[in-house]
């Protein structure tokens, strides 16, 4: 018998999330399973992803690459803002910490 509670998705990252650093933009997490970017070529790019309690798994899902590998990555929220840790590398961030703000 485990002691673990079972993690539970539960819609925290729907919505939209502007970029604070590193660069302006916006995610749109439009359900529990994908979410969508601009890049520089000013379409939207699609995504899936998965999360727990405290990491989030990426995968690209868009029209550039075919065969792009997932790739999970640290989060957390505190307050109003979410923190993203790229710096291990995702296909279509920096590897960067990423701040983000939610929209209303």
């Amino acid at each position: 018998m485990s002691c673990e509670k079972e993690f539970e998705p539960d819609g925290r990252f729907i919505g939209t999330w502007k970029i604070l650093t590193p660069d302006n933009d916006t995610l749109s997490f439009k359900s529990e399973s994908s979410f969508s970017r601009k890049f520089y070529d000013s379409m939207d790019h699609s995504f899936e992803y998965s999360y727990d309690a405290d990491s989030i798994t990426i995968k690209y899902n868009g029209t550039n690459m075919i065969l792009v590998q997932p790739s999970t990555h640290h989060y957390e929220f505190k307050n109003n803002e979410l923190l993203i840790d790229f710096t291990n590398g995702c296909y279509g961030f920096e590897f960067e910490k990423y701040n983000l703000t939610k929209l209303k």
